[in-house]
């Protein structure tokens, strides 16, 4: 509402009012002034909420200015006395904006005052004309205060859009600031890069300096002990010294005698005048003869044990009855040397050469021989117990009687077909052209000795792992305590002479095909192995422990011994031939399915819950063997003797379960024409 729209109003007021105290008021003039009057207060008052809603919202968005301001007061350094500037302006607008809310709620106070007499006024009008007069003039001085009021919002609506355009300014500012901030962020994190590269070696340093006074104490440690050696030192050199003049003269005639002994050396017409005598004699330390040369020399009956002659060279020289014991001979040459009955106890003969030297009754016992060479020696009756022989050439060597016992091997020994074996036997020729003794102690793991004769060896005492035997001639061959462990015995032949493993171990191996007859394996131990088809007439398996798969399936084991062995359930004797074995006192708890039992004894054998299914026993002799759990279907009992100490449980050779005995149970179909046959046993008990 304008000035012009007041003062139009307020102009019939004033008629009224110089009119006052007249008899002939025109009330109805005056209510339409209030009326007019309360529009023109109604708008006011609607102007004053719009203005108080757009107050509240400039000082809303004065506050959420502020609030980023100062969250962003701490960073930005730069623009503070801008900024400060700028909230004091924003401050003294806010203080302004208050002092005019309160102006315009005091006006709104005196509004509704107005409002209150207006209405007393008009009830009581024509009674207080006077009241009505004073009011006119309040309302007068209303419309002064209203229109002095509009002027201050013109005033506060002006302020209010410089404030508007501080705070785009201030937007700018801190959107410049937060650039600002960004920029100072990359460098914050930059510096803090370099801080961690420097404080890494400032660490780095702080270890070096560490270990740095760590290595000074311990050089100042290694001073005061250096100090107090060189002091020691200086003493013991100056003892030294003393000795040094004292040993000058001893060296002096040592010198003197060397020469002498060149001397005589030089003019000796034949090499054997070089003698042990000479040496002695000649006043030299006989325990340094390195690179000597006693070619031919006699060295016989002396003492030179701890002496040092690698490398000499004694071709030719007697040297017997001579103790070379823990002496050094690497690399020494004996060869066609006389070393009969020479000692080398404990001595070192690596790469020596002794070929073609005569050492009967030599004693090398602990003697280091790696890769000697014994070729075309003679070495009866030498001892060499605890010897190293690895790599060692004996070919064309005579070791008739040599005592190996407990010799060691790093390499196999080499020999060739003329070499005579410690046992006096010659060397055998496996299938790969490898020339072998039997000497104990050798590894034999893979060896292939298929289809070559093995006669008479001995390999008794030995480890034989993966070795193939199979169509080996084994006539007479002793694996006495041997142990046998996945070895190929398929096809192998002992019918010359029967082959023994008496207190063997067997396993995983295989026999199968094999030809043993009579062959021993008494108190042998047998696991998981197959002597499938393999001929054992007559073979010796007693007081043996037969387990794991074992079997023994299809073989011919006529009159076999199994008494006292020990037969796990594992254990499958399956359509075996069995005539006249023996299980006497044997733990038999296998399987019989089909085997042919005539003739057998199974004295006190213990046949629970065996299987003897369609097995033949005729005239078999079962007297105290116990039946329990076994099954007996099918079993032919001819005239055999049953005497059982036990059938419980049992089923009968008519496949019907055990009553009190089977003696009654025995009828089987014998002629294979599907009705069971009378079958009567010579006694059943």
């Amino acid at each position: 509402m304008n000035r012009s729209a007041y003062s139009s109003v307020l102009l019939p007021l004033g008629l009224v009012s110089g009119g006052c105290g007249a008899t002939d008021v025109d009330l109805t003039d005056i209510n339409a002034d209030i009326a007019a009057l309360q529009i023109l207060v109604d708008e006011q008052a609607a102007a004053i909420t719009e203005l108080q809603q757009e107050n509240t919202r400039l000082s809303n968005s004065l506050d959420a200015a502020t609030a980023d301001i100062a969250a962003n007061v701490t960073d930005i350094t730069t623009n503070t006395t801008a900024l400060t500037a700028v909230s004091s302006s924003v401050s003294e607008n806010t203080a302004s904006i208050s002092t005019n809310s309160a102006e315009i709620a005091a006006n709104n106070t005196d509004i509704a005052t107005n409002f209150s007499g207006v209405t007393t006024n008009s009830i009581g009008i024509s009674e207080h004309g006077t009241l009505i007069a004073t009011n006119a003039l309040n309302i007068s001085s209303n419309a002064a205060g209203i229109a002095a009021n509009d002027a201050s919002i013109r005033v506060n609506t002006a302020t209010a859009v410089a404030n508007t355009d501080a705070i785009t300014s201030n937007a700018s500012d801190i959107s410049r600031n937060a650039a600002d901030i960004v920029t100072n962020t990359s460098a914050i994190a930059s510096n803090v890069a370099d801080m961690t590269t420097t404080i890494d070696a400032v660490q780095a340093n702080s270890d070096d300096l560490t270990q740095t006074q760590s290595d000074l104490s311990d050089t100042i440690t290694n001073t005061s002990n250096n100090a107090a050696s060189i002091a020691t030192n200086s003493d013991a050199i100056a003892a030294n010294g003393v000795l040094i003049a004292q040993h000058s003269s001893v060296i002096n005639d040592n010198s003197t005698a060397i020469a002498t002994l060149q001397t005589q050396v030089d003019s000796a017409l034949y090499p054997d005048q070089i003698t042990a005598d000479l040496l002695l004699s000649s006043g030299v330390f006989t325990s340094f003869l390195e690179n000597a040369s006693l070619d031919g020399g006699d060295l016989s009956y002396n003492d030179l044990t701890n002496a040092y002659m690698a490398n000499a060279s004694l071709v030719g020289a007697d040297v017997s009855y001579t103790d070379f014991s823990d002496s050094d001979l690497t690399g020494a040459d004996l060869s066609s040397s006389l070393c009969e009955s020479t000692i080398f106890r404990d001595a070192t003969l690596i790469t020596a050469t002794l070929s073609s030297a005569f050492c009967s009754g030599a004693n090398f016992t602990g003697a280091d021989l790696t890769s000697a060479d014994f070729s075309n020696a003679v070495l009866t009756d030498a001892d060499f117990s605890g010897a190293e022989l690895g790599g060692v050439d004996f070919s064309g060597a005579d070791m008739t009687d040599m005592d190996v016992t407990s010799v060691t091997f790093t390499t196999d020994p080499i020999f060739d077909a003329t070499t005579i074996c410690p046992d006096g036997t010659t060397t055998i020729a496996d299938a790969d052209s490898n020339y072998h003794c039997f000497i104990f102690g050798i590894d034999w793991t893979g060896a292939n000795f298929s289809g070559v004769s093995l006669s008479g060896v001995d390999f008794s005492n030995t480890l034989l792992v993966s070795v193939n035997f199979s169509a080996t001639i084994l006539d007479g061959t002793n694996f006495h305590n041997a142990t046998v462990d996945s070895c190929d015995f398929t096809n192998a032949d002992a019918s010359g002479s029967p082959v023994s493993y008496i207190d063997s171990t067997i396993t995983d191996s295989d026999f199968s095909d094999a030809t043993f007859p009579s062959a021993t394996f008494q108190r042998a131990l047998v696991d998981e192995t197959l002597f499938l088809n393999t001929t054992l007439s007559g073979a010796t398996f007693s007081a043996s422990d037969l387990n794991g798969n074992t079997l023994f399936t299809g073989s011919t084991m006529a009159t076999a011994d199994f008494s006292q062995s020990i037969l796990e359930t594992t254990v499958d004797f399956s359509s075996v031939h069995l005539t006249g074995a023996d299980f006497s006192d044997a733990v038999a708890r296998v399987t019989f399915t089909g085997s042919t039992l005539d003739n057998a004894t199974f004295l006190n054998t213990n046949l629970r819950d065996a299987d003897l299914t369609d097995a033949s026993a005729i005239q078999a002799s079962f007297v105290g063997t116990d039946f329990e759990s076994t099954n007996l279907t099918g079993i032919n009992f001819t005239d055999a003797t049953l005497s059982p100490t036990r059938w419980t449980g049992a089923t009968c050779p008519d496949g019907t379960p055990v009553g009190t005995d089977c003696c009654a149970n025995l009828e089987v179909d014998i002629d294979g024409d599907g009705a069971n046959d009378s079958v009567i046993a010579s006694s059943c008990n």
